[in-house]
């Protein structure tokens, strides 16, 4: 099934619209977070990278290095939120 120009065009500014608005609403809702919040989300983000660990764009020797690298990060972001916390 081939797509024509103009609905790939169509889908292009669909999606520019959207990613304008989620961007508008992220720069609103990170004006107003605390840092803990934050902290919260980018922990929440390494879980779902995490997740997404096992992809198929790498080799699948490799998604359990990968995977590790992941949780490791996410590890040393937990320790330094408490580190800040108890500062």
């Amino acid at each position: 099934m081939a797509l024509d120009k103009k609905a790939v065009e169509a889908w292009k500014a669909e999606y520019k619209l959207i990613n304008e608005m989620e961007r508008e609403v992220l720069k609103a809702r990170l004006a107003n977070e605390t840092f803990e919040q934050s902290i919260r989300s980018y922990f929440a983000m390494c879980q779902l990278a995490t997740s997404l660990a096992g992809s198929t764009d790498v080799p699948p020797e490799l998604q359990e290095v990968r995977e590790r690298h992941y949780i490791e990060l996410t590890d040393k972001w937990k320790r330094l939120a408490e580190r800040l916390k108890n500062v």
